[in-house]
């Protein structure tokens, strides 16, 4: 079994690179699932060190999804992704959605289910984070996408 959803992001406005773009960071979705806060390592500009819960290294590059009013993204549950604070005096307004296949073994979800099988981390884990006391209180703070 595997993570059988979709995030699409639909921008209601035109986004430049002030009004709190998207920065997702494509093929992370192939560490597996991490706990969040995930162990990044910005070394230069848009390259960073990515370290999944096994250990395992590997370099990716962020992407920034600007775009126009209407324009719509979709990625694997796996594949990193944030915003920086919004730098634009009117606020950015999008929608996201997690698209949830009801029948992994339809056909229809094949490409989501041979994306799966391509990943080498982890498919579950047992805690989604690990930057909250047990009163649920942040003992943790920081987004590394903040510190671009």
């Amino acid at each position: 079994m595997g993570p059988y959803f979709i995030t699409m992001y639909v921008y209601l406005d035109d986004v430049n690179e002030n009004d709190a773009p998207l920065y997702v960071m494509p093929r992370t979705h192939e560490q597996g699932a991490t706990t969040f806060p995930h162990e990044l390592e910005n070394t230069q500009g848009n390259t960073w060190l990515y370290t999944n819960n096994d250990g395992s290294t590997k370099t990716y590059r962020h992407e920034l999804l600007t775009g126009k009013c209407g324009d719509i993204s979709l990625w694997h549950p796996f594949i990193l992704h944030g915003t920086q604070p919004d730098s634009n005096s009117k606020p950015r307004i999008s929608l996201r959605y997690l698209i949830k296949v009801k029948d992994p073994d339809d056909v229809a979800t094949c490409a989501l289910k041979n994306l799966n099988k391509l990943i080498f981390g982890h498919l579950k884990l047992k805690s989604t984070r690990k930057d909250l006391g047990v009163g649920g209180e942040a003992i943790i703070k920081g987004n590394h996408v903040n510190n671009i």
